[in-house]
């Protein structure tokens, strides 16, 4: 148990930052109510962090802290597979390294939040990174719209916005497909330009809170790079909503 972290070790992880400097995350509440999600205050937080930061999970469903695998830094873009022989663990990447190179691995295709969260950094080349915004529709509270680092936008917060915004007509068409397909696609050119045009409003303000959380956070690498990657993704977002809303004029 020597071996594990001290807790002052485990700073970098956001559960165990002081109130002033989550105040400095402009990103719209995300990592908060990640933090929230976590919390299981019936534990002792040092142990839990030993845990979640270092956990690998096997393929009876349990799960162990393995020596030494956590020396190894993640790198998503190293594919990684694992398996178990005779009570041994076995990795394999599909890179290869060099005498003297470090070696690392993926630790899963985890967004910036995450790795945030559960191991205290975050990578400004993530191409598994995934941001969230809150849209706020009238009468129908916050939708989590999830984008992608490609800037791709999450079926399933499309097909919710969809149907929020849907009027009478648009929702009686939709009601007689499977529930899998219902909003899967654009119901009319009405409905995707309010779509749309609601999603660019609401991106285009989280890229500019992230932009200048990123910049007022000069003094903390770590926040800095976290909002600096969040607007990177969401401009990539904004500019392919703001391209597909263009296409329909």
């Amino acid at each position: 148990i020597d071996m594990l972290p001290t807790l002052d070790q485990l700073s970098s992880m956001p559960c165990f930052w002081d109130p002033k400097r989550l105040e400095r995350v402009t990103d719209g509440g995300q990592l908060e109510k990640k933090i929230l999600r976590d919390e299981r205050k019936e534990l002792d937080q040092w142990a839990l962090a030993c845990v979640s930061s270092r956990v690998n999970f096997l393929d009876d469903f349990s799960f162990s802290i393995t020596p030494l695998l956590d020396m190894l830094n993640h790198d998503e873009s190293v594919g990684t597979s694992a398996e178990i022989k005779d009570g041994e663990l076995y990795l394999n990447v599909d890179k290869n390294f060099a005498p003297g190179e470090e070696v690392f691995i993926s630790y899963g295709d985890l967004s910036n939040l995450e790795t945030l969260c559960d191991y205290g950094f975050v990578s400004s080349t993530n191409s598994r990174n995934a941001e969230t915004v809150d849209v706020r529709i009238i009468r129908r509270g916050e939708i989590p719209v999830t984008v992608f680092a490609d800037g791709s936008i999450s079926k399933d917060s499309l097909k919710v916005m969809r149907s929020y915004l849907s009027n009478e007509e648009e929702m009686d068409g939709e009601q007689d497909k499977a529930e899998i397909l219902a909003f899967s696609e654009p119901v009319s050119k009405r409905n995707e330009e309010e779509v749309l045009a609601l999603l660019s409003v609401s991106l285009d303000d989280a890229v500019d809170e992230a932009k200048f959380g990123a910049q007022n956070a000069a003094d903390d690498e770590v926040i800095r790079s976290y909002l600096a990657a969040r607007s990177q993704t969401l401009a990539t977002g904004l500019k392919l909503v703001e391209k597909e809303l263009e296409a329909l004029f």
